[in-house]
């Protein structure tokens, strides 16, 4: 595994913006990071998953998740929004986005917090190649915390019924059971309790 940081436009030296590499395809990588984020933010905040990866914090996005496979390697883009106050995000983003700053009212030390990062990311990452991948997907799956609520799905209301094996969602809808992938997450609102992976 190899990781190196980015500079992105905006609030300079606020965030934390990282991309790791993994050799060849990995199947729960995108649990495995959402679950290292998380790990890394605890002991500032405790954060909750977004179906499918996005990070929140009272209901307002923390942390953004975006893994790419190759044929021979996987790229996972982490942003964390650590120091930023509300000023320093776009207008567009100011009711939506959080920082640690703002969750907090103390600054964070960036380099600990991708030290963190990196060394939970690196030991999940070991744990799926160590066949644990089922561990790590029902890790990741109870931290959504969305079984058994309901969502609105396109003009309907369903029911959660379970997180697959692959991570995508299943509902149960008036017209039967429908298999919901990561891409279509859009097409889906929580309707109750937004205490936990809230939409």
């Amino acid at each position: 595994m190899s990781w190196r940081m980015h500079r992105r436009r905006g609030a300079a030296g606020k965030g934390v913006y990282l991309t790791v590499t993994v050799n060849g395809p990995l199947d729960g990588l995108p649990f495995a990071a959402a679950l290292a984020v998380r790990e890394a933010l605890r002991p500032y905040v405790l954060p909750d998953i977004k179906w499918p990866n996005d990070l929140l914090v009272r209901g307002r996005k923390i942390s953004g998740i975006l893994v790419e496979h190759r044929e021979r390697i996987s790229a996972v883009g982490i942003g964390i929004n650590a120091n930023h106050a509300p000023g320093d995000f776009p207008r567009d983003l100011q009711d939506s986005a959080t920082s640690v700053y703002m969750a907090t009212n103390a600054p964070v030390d960036r380099s600990a917090l991708v030290r963190d990062l990196i060394h939970d990311l690196d030991r999940r990452i070991a744990a799926l190649r160590d066949g644990r991948y089922d561990a790590i997907r029902d890790e990741w799956a109870a931290a959504c915390n969305l079984e058994g609520r309901r969502v609105r799905y396109k003009n309907m209301v369903a029911t959660v019924s379970r997180i697959d094996v692959s991570g995508a969602l299943i509902l149960a809808t008036p017209e039967g059971s429908h298999r919901l992938m990561a891409g279509e997450s859009r097409d889906v609102t929580l309707l109750e309790g937004m205490d936990s992976c809230s939409w």
